[in-house]
């Protein structure tokens, strides 16, 4: 029994890894090899962790030097610049700062009419503001240090709770409205000011604000306000509360000192804030003629690590050639990482493409024809003061002039093109190629920014699946998002490959067999008896003990011969 056992595991032995080379094989042909487009100049890579990925040459830049504006906010044309007497909610006269909420509202400082405004889309030009802070009603303007009232506002930001935060610049103060928003509404906190009705000036503490221009905050949530007359920028941590006092300060020794210093550390009269997506702070540095960036963890009297408008963190010179800056006003960073300047005294707006470094050339204007020139112009090409800069849901660039008395909107002339699926099972991955563009994604959609014009696109099989359509053509004509769908299905090719499976199945199914042949014992054999020594004869009547055998092997005594 034991022999049989022994050798029912060793066909059992020799058939389970035979079936399971059968079924490596089967998984080896029917799985298809990795998925990837090939092009003349790339390999599609995948990165999980940050969702779909392109590859290919650098997508096209949106913007183009001497672009169109599409709307001006507070005018009745793109050609006139009309500051009226009495304010209304279509104008606007000296506009200062302007930001975007998350729903797409575009939000303006009116700052010669004390007020804020806020549009709502789709934006025209000459269109009504929807509703005013810092006023009753449309048609007032009058000052005012109270928990209702502004003073010469400057700049506007939303923190990540969707609160509105404004620079009361000539009440030295920042204030906080808490939505829902409404005509007129109070004020919820202050900070610069000990309260609402005080507006006290030439302080410099770590409490006290001396003509703020423009808030901003940080990934992290904490407010950065450019503190324009005391050349600083300072740093607030929430919970914010009336009169806090900053943690850090930029541009000075400490808190109590206010002089103007060009050095890496040094600033003069700081205005326009930005952050970049990694978390760098990005100041236009207007009488420095510079933009300097500062990387965190932001200490007091940290030095700029870096410099645009300038040869380095210690020259000073200006023009109006694409490596000059002339007093900026303002600094954004879009959705690329791209820098913008509000070039105040060149009247146009530039943009430096990453990767930055010190006295790189711009590489577009907007507001003149070309680099060299500096004309002030009161146009859909033109630009007079520019001031602030901000970037809407859609990378539309929204920009405030200040000596125009308008806000600029610049559309972008390259377009996305969406590519939705259906059909796959969740987690594969698939890929569309779009002219000189790539991209491969685990998700339900993948999008390609193109330039306008015709692009021919292919689909390869992903897993099994073809798409359906796998090839065809695009126009792309100032669509602002283009959208294929392709549905999936079970490539015919897949059905072809079904003989490993067979093959793996037979497998199982012998190695199955060979355990049952064990098992199983012919009908009526039984086992043959194992044999049993004879006992003993028993002792003789006499209990005499029986004579032992000869030596010799012969037969036992009174055996027949």
């Amino acid at each position: 029994m034991v022999l049989q056992r022994k050798r029912a595991w060793r066909v059992v032995g020799l058939a389970v890894p035979t079936g399971l080379l059968a079924i490596a094989v089967a998984i080896a042909v029917v799985a298809p090899a990795p998925l990837a487009i090939a092009s003349a100049s790339t390999t599609v890579l995948r990165d999980s962790a940050t969702g779909p990925a392109l590859t290919g040459p650098a997508p096209p830049n949106p913007f183009t030097s001497g672009m169109p504006a599409t709307v001006a906010l507070g005018q009745t044309s793109l050609n006139v610049h009309v500051c009226p007497a009495s304010p209304a909610a279509n104008s606007g006269c000296g506009q200062a700062g302007v930001a975007v909420d998350v729903y797409g509202d575009v939000w303006v400082t009116d700052r010669s009419n004390n007020r804020v405004l806020e549009y709502k889309p789709p934006f025209e030009t000459n269109m009504n503001a929807s509703f005013v802070l810092g006023q009753p009603s449309f048609t007032a303007q009058a000052k005012a240090t109270n928990q209702s009232g502004l003073d010469y506002p400057s700049g506007v930001a939303f923190d990540a709770s969707g609160d509105l935060w404004v620079t009361d610049s000539d009440n030295n103060r920042v204030v906080e409205y808490v939505p829902p928003f409404q005509t007129g509404m109070n004020a919820s906190v202050v900070i610069g000011e000990p309260t609402f009705n005080t507006n006290a000036f030439s302080k410099t503490n770590a409490s006290t604000l001396d003509y703020p221009e423009v808030p901003v905050f940080s990934p992290n949530g904490d407010l950065f306000v450019s503190d324009y007359d005391s050349n600083r920028i300072v740093e607030y941590t929430p919970p914010f509360k009336d009169g806090q006092a900053a943690s850090v300060v930029l541009g000075q020794a400490n808190f109590t000192t206010t002089a103007s210093l060009l050095e890496p550390y040094g600033l003069d009269w700081p205005l326009g804030l930005a952050f970049s997506p990694s978390g760098d702070l990005w100041v236009a540095d207007s009488f420095h003629d510079r933009l300097v960036e500062f990387v965190p963890p932001f200490t007091t009297n940290e030095s700029a690590s870096l410099v645009l408008g300038q040869v380095n963190l210690t020259s000073e010179a200006t023009g109006d050639g694409p490596a000059n800056l002339f007093q900026p006003w303002g600094v954004g960073v879009d959705s690329r990482g791209d820098v913008w300047a509000a070039d105040y005294s060149n009247n146009r707006l530039v943009e430096y493409v990453p990767p930055l470094s010190d006295g790189m050339n711009a590489s577009v204007v907007l507001g003149q024809p070309a680099f060299g020139s500096s004309t002030s112009g009161t146009s859909a090409t033109g630009e007079w003061g520019p001031r602030e800069i901000a970037f809407d849901p859609q990378d539309d660039l929204w920009e405030v002039e200040r000596e125009n008395n308008r806000v600029l909107e610049y559309v972008p002339s390259h377009f996305a093109v969406q590519f939705t699926e259906s059909g796959l099972p969740g987690g594969t991955e698939w890929s569309v190629a779009v002219g000189p563009w790539a991209g491969t994604s685990i998700s339900g959609g993948l999008t390609v920014e193109v330039a306008n014009g015709s692009y021919s696109y292919q689909v390869p099989a992903a897993s099994g699946y073809t798409a359906s359509p796998s090839s065809g053509s695009i126009s792309v004509n100032g669509t602002a998002t283009a959208t294929v769908h392709l549905s999936f299905s079970q490539s015919s090719a897949f059905a072809g490959l079904l003989w490993p499976v067979v093959a793996a199945v037979l497998a199982i199914v012998a190695v199955v067999e060979a355990v049952l042949l064990v098992r199983r014992r012919p009908k009526g054999a039984r086992p043959a008896p194992t044999p049993i020594a004879p006992a003993s004869p028993p002792p003789s009547q006499g209990g005499s003990s029986p004579s032992p055998p000869s030596s010799g092997g012969g037969p036992p005594p009174g055996a027949a011969g």
